[in-house]
């Protein structure tokens, strides 16, 4: 449990922001609407700027009423693509929430600032569209959900009507103290902040991005299996998870960088198994073009992953 965040102070509350959560529920289940009514109202799915194989694996991009959850170990890269993808929006002019339990908002904002730099965009623009905030524990992450739930969490601002992205670095730092602790009498915040996410996704239209990390679960052969810190309590809170790793090759883009790999675990888009290569280094996260977005049974007839021949880009 996270120091001073007592149980009885969650529940206080979580309680309290019922209210407003309840205001942007979805529509009762006896309530029919046409199913044209809710295409026309979905928003076009929104670029990540990492390369049409990333979005491809997205089923086109970040998309409202998705939940995506990218979990990988510490220091693979999670967040600087999650601030790559933060960068790209901001310059094309998306208003966006980086929310973060782990890393200080003045090292996000130097990070961002070089990212745009280096993607040729306007620093001092940009960084207009990005609303930093730091969540230092469970109380406060439910006192900026339910905000944003009610939508105070821009209020007075001029994207307050824009539907923005909103990015959560460290989920599973929140909410890690909530999976192992004994019985269900506290694993319901889980499904609070599942359930809140989902609201905000499907009714205010916001596109919403997780980061979690992993953790090695040791099997009887002697080797550790990776798997997300939150576990199967958590596994179908998200509508497409993906976990990135370094390339199975271990390779480098020469100078240019790390290669890093983003696969499909579960996906309402396609099949799972589906991977995008890319480039890390301390420009951001971009699209590694040497290598093809490849599926795990995809393979020449020698055997070998099929792969394509071209020179990574900065997107």
């Amino acid at each position: 449990m996270l120091v001073g965040d007592s149980w009885e102070q969650c529940d206080r509350l979580l309680a309290a922001s019922v209210p407003a959560a309840e205001a942007c529920a979805e529509e009762p289940h006896d309530h029919m609407i046409p199913a044209g009514c809710i295409v026309s109202k979905q928003p076009p799915a929104l670029a990540t700027g990492l390369g049409s194989a990333v979005d491809g694996l997205l089923g086109g991009g970040l998309q409202s009423g998705n939940l995506v959850e990218v979990f990988g170990a510490a220091g693979v890269g999670k967040t600087q693509l999650a601030l790559s993808i933060a960068a790209h929006c901001a310059a094309i002019g998306v208003p966006t929430i980086y929310m973060s339990a782990k890393d200080g908002l003045t090292d996000l904002a130097c990070r961002l600032c070089t990212i745009l730099s280096a993607r040729g965009s306007s620093p001092e623009t940009a960084l207009r569209k990005v609303h930093l905030v730091y969540a230092s524990d469970f109380p406060e992450f439910a006192k900026l959900l339910t905000a944003c739930a009610a939508g105070e969490l821009l209020k007075g601002n001029a994207d307050a009507e824009t539907p923005p992205l909103l990015i959560i670095d460290g989920i599973s730092v929140l909410l890690a103290p909530f999976t192992t602790a004994r019985g269900w009498g506290h694993r319901w915040r889980l499904a609070w902040t599942w359930r809140t996410l989902r609201q905000l996704a499907t009714k205010l239209h916001i596109r919403v991005l997780m980061l979690s990390h992993t953790v090695g679960a040791p099997q009887s052969g002697g080797a550790a299996v990776t798997q997300s810190a939150l576990g199967q309590v958590w596994g179908t809170a998200a509508s497409t998870r993906l976990v990135l790793s370094e390339a199975s090759d271990h390779g480098t883009a020469g100078d240019c960088g790390q290669i890093i790999e983003l696969t499909t675990r579960k996906s309402v888009n396609g099949p799972v198994g589906m991977s995008a290569c890319l480039v890390l280094n301390e420009r951001g996260v971009y699209a590694d073009t040497t290598r093809a977005t490849f599926g795990e049974a995809e393979h020449q007839g020698d055997g070998q992953l099929v792969q394509a021949s071209h020179k990574p880009e900065v997107l």
